[in-house]
């Protein structure tokens, strides 16, 4: 019987091989919205992408995944990961890859984004000696180098005539060294510098402005892991500290729990949102507990107060741009000390976990006297606690946190998912936090940027009315109970979305999303002494195909965006269109992508972003306003040297043009004339 059913899985997930592109929509579509939410066009964070592509390398053997090497992938979720564990204990070792498709609640788009990335074992454990792993791993040494080709006024200005300007080049060049022998052993430097610092040895700058590494070993008789250097601490729902990749609302409704490793090693291009030290992991039986401490300079604004005798802070720098000097003078000018731990029991279909942070300050935090700062982090220390759970039986799996900070204020995050039936899931979220409640690193699955002072609840579900159909869907209501940045008394606000999805046979697909919001702020016609809070509605409207042109190799895609923007007497328009021509041909070592674009709208406020396809490990989603034309051209080409040896390059170069400007950005980064273009050449060589 269950070769029979083996054979009906082969068909079945060879033509989910051939829909290549819904997935790549939904996650392209969580970080558009994740840069629409924080307004960061570039996400240097691309330790996601290293993990996916190490696991290309090293396969997760599936007759030995536990739940947690499981959803460390961010697009299976609990129920899914518990779904192949009882599949595997009901029916033995998996034969062959094609069972996937024979799990419960393992849809064929589920199978086709896991096919790359597992392999059926032998069912025995990685467990090898220290010194076995030093050899038989992948070496990657890549190094990057990105330039703006038109100089910017901070590039052309220089004293005696200027005192504010950029000290360094315009390229951008960083370099990573890692190597890694599956999940056993892993470590790895990099070294970067932005454009416009300075790259040279002095009191300063030691070459490179910035550098990263890590160490990290695993699976050390009892201990589970031990890790030195950068590293993220990933914690519950993101109440306490949540430092890797983290989407919130997007085109995947169920997508709403934060999962993954609780500690996981750093080596990425951002310069704030991660550890410095070390951290340890280890288990007894069904419990598991982690502790880890750091120390790290950070930049800050530092005021020197010789009335009260004592210096603060009055708020951090994350860009880690340090190419003027007034960016350098605030150059690791704070010192934090952390510490934390969490203990997990894990029973089955139950885990609960405890875990505590503490932060220690050089300076004490005091932040302008403003009433939206009135409950942010004050003095020279901070800390928050947490207690986590979630829960998976049959269908239904529930999870939650409930964490307290430094001045006892509370918040919670409590949701539910479900497949209520074959072809319909649904997923509800609700989250209560105080106004006061505040936490250092903390990215939880709220409307705001950060977890605080918010009541809401989210509804989503996705159906499957037909095989080839599929219907997204979600509404979520907020509400903040006091004064927000740019939002001067307490609001309520709404959002939702409906996209549907529609596959033809093996060659294209295509969807068509409608998205509304409404969210008061501040406004003022110029007239009036003071803001008036009004709603401010967003509705967005998209359209988008992608087709394969047979086995040539040849894919198109095709978007277009409509935004209509309102608040009081400000009506604001914008349109986005888009075309992406690939060739990607089977066992070809070139493969190539263009794109055209037109995009006109009334003004930032209606502004549209879009996701680009970059070199590897690289991607940006622009924010895209006023009128103009962008194209952009990528070019890969993989040259195998012998059989354990690639040498890969990739060429990008895009530029967009204003219409009727003369100018482009401002201050320091201003440039003269309507056209801006980037070239980007990266390197990349590999030893397996």
């Amino acid at each position: 019987m269950k070769k029979i059913i083996l054979l009906g899985c082969f068909f079945i997930t060879c033509c989910a091989q051939a829909q290549t592109t819904e997935g790549e929509n939904k996650t392209e579509q969580a970080f558009e919205n994740l840069a629409d939410n924080t307004e960061t066009e570039n996400n240097e964070d691309d330790n996601y992408l290293q993990f996916l592509e190490g696991k290309k390398s090293f396969k997760l053997d599936i007759n030995t995944a536990t739940t947690d090497d499981l959803k460390a992938f961010y697009f299976i979720n609990n129920i899914q990961a518990k779904a192949l564990i009882d599949y595997r204990k009901a029916t033995g070792n998996f034969i062959s890859i094609y069972e996937l498709q024979s799990i419960p609640f393992w849809t064929a788009e589920t199978v086709r984004k896991m096919l790359p990335f597992v392999e059926v074992g032998d069912g025995e454990t990685n467990f090898k000696k220290i010194s076995s792993r030093l050899s038989g791993g992948k070496w990657q040494v890549l190094s990057r180098l990105t330039r703006i080709a038109e100089l910017s006024k901070g590039y052309k200005i220089k004293p005696p005539a200027a005192t504010n300007y950029y000290l360094g080049s315009p390229n951008k060049v960083f370099v990573r060294i890692k190597y890694q022998y599956k999940n056993l052993l892993q470590y790895g430097i990099l070294g970067e510098k932005d454009a416009g610092e300075k790259f040279k040895f002095d009191s300063t700058t030691k070459g490179f402005d910035n550098y990263s590494f890590h160490l990290q070993i695993r699976q050390l008789k009892k201990i589970d892991f031990l890790t030195l250097g950068d590293f993220t601490v990933n914690y519950g729902q993101g109440l306490i500290s949540y430092q890797g990749l983290a989407f919130k609302k997007s085109a995947d409704a169920l997508a709403i729990e934060r999962q993954g490793e609780s500690i996981r090693p750093y080596l990425s291009l951002g310069e704030y949102n991660f550890q410095r030290g070390a951290a340890v992991g280890f288990s007894i039986k069904k419990i598991k507990a982690n502790i880890f401490a750091g120390y790290k300079s950070k930049d800050a604004n530092v005021v020197i107060d010789p009335l009260a005798g004592e210096d603060y802070f009055t708020s951090l720098q994350t860009s880690g741009l340090h190419r003027t000097k007034n960016e350098l003078a605030d150059k690791h000018t704070l010192q934090q000390a952390s510490a934390g731990g969490q203990l997990q029991y894990n029973n089955n279909n139950l885990k609960i976990g405890a875990q505590a942070i503490y932060y220690k300050f050089s300076q004490p935090w005091q932040k302008a006297n403003d009433p939206y700062n009135r409950f942010s982090i004050t003095g020279s220390e901070w800390g928050n606690a947490s207690i986590d759970y979630n829960y998976t039986y049959k269908n239904i799996h529930i999870f939650g946190e409930t964490a307290i900070d430094f001045k006892s204020n509370i918040a919670s995050v409590n949701g539910l998912m479900a497949t209520v039936d074959r072809n319909v899931d649904v997923s509800i979220l609700h989250r209560k936090i105080n106004k006061a409640y505040q936490a250092l690193n903390a990215n939880a699955f709220t409307e705001g940027v950060f977890p605080n002072n918010e009541t809401g609840l989210y509804a989503g579900t996705t159906m499957r009315p037909y095989a080839n159909v599929r219907i997204d869907a979600y509404a979520d209501m907020y509400k903040f109970g006091f004064v927000r940045y740019l939002t001067n008394a307490p609001t309520n606000g709404y959002d939702y979305m409906v996209q549907i999805a529609w596959k033809y046979k093996k060659v294209a697909d295509m969807y068509l999303r409608f998205r509304n919001e409404t969210k008061p702020k501040n406004f003022t016609n110029n007239l009036q002494p003071i803001y008036e809070v009004t709603p401010v509605n967003r509705k967005n409207f998209r359209a988008h195909i992608a087709y394969k042109f047979g086995q040539s190799g040849i894919s198109m895609r095709m978007r277009t965006d409509a935004v209509f923007y309102k608040q009081g007497t400000i009506a604001e328009t914008g349109s986005l269109q888009y075309i992406d021509l690939t060739y990607k041909p089977m066992l070809s070592p070139l493969t190539a992508s263009v794109r055209l674009q037109y995009h006109q709208t009334d003004g930032y406020n209606s502004r549209i972003y879009a996701y680009e396809n970059d070199v590897q490990y690289s991607f940006s989603i622009p924010a895209f306003y006023g009128k103009g034309a962008r194209y952009y051209a990528n070019l890969n080409y993989d040259l195998r040297l012998n059989a354990k040896q690639t040498l890969s390059f990739w060429l990008r170069m895009a530029q967009t043009l204003y219409t009727g400007e003369t100018t482009i950005g401002s201050g320091l980064d201003e440039i003269q004339g309507n056209k801006k273009t980037e070239w980007k050449l990266q390197m990349q060589w590999t030893l397996r």
